[in-house]
């Protein structure tokens, strides 16, 4: 994996999130911080008490929801397998932006819109 704009490989100033699919996991990027502030928004209205999570299903529409609005953001997306031990793979889908600027830019974004786009998920309907 490299950048599209600087061509780094061990992240730089464009990368907005790294993802790896197979595990449901943000990684990296400037959004992860705003990720985890819309969870736990999305924790507090919609769970009973800090103890309860989840389910399984709901946190992997979640995960997906959350790329997908990642992807509408970005301005480039790259996506890969990783293959290294046998019986172990990782998929990653990972989204940069053109300039720093960019990037502050679609977390803010993603900050005024996270909320709105997964609660029209009917996952999320009470």
């Amino acid at each position: 994996m490299s950048c599209p704009y600087c061509a780094s490989d061990d992240g730089c100033e464009h990368l907005l999130l790294a993802a790896d699919v197979a595990w449901g996991i943000f990684e990296a990027g400037e959004l992860v911080p705003a990720i985890e502030e819309c969870n736990e928004k999305l924790s507090a209205k919609y769970l009973e008490s800090a103890d309860d999570n989840f389910t399984a299903e709901v946190s992997k529409r979640l995960f997906q929801s959350i790329l997908d609005l990642a992807a509408s953001i970005a301005d480039a997306e790259e996506k890969f397998d990783i293959h290294d031990r046998p019986g172990l793979s990782q998929a990653y889908r990972v989204f940069y932006c053109s300039s720093p600027q960019r990037v502050s830019d679609a977390c803010d974004t993603f900050a005024q819109h996270c909320i709105d786009h997964v609660e029209r998920q009917p996952f999320l309907a009470r």
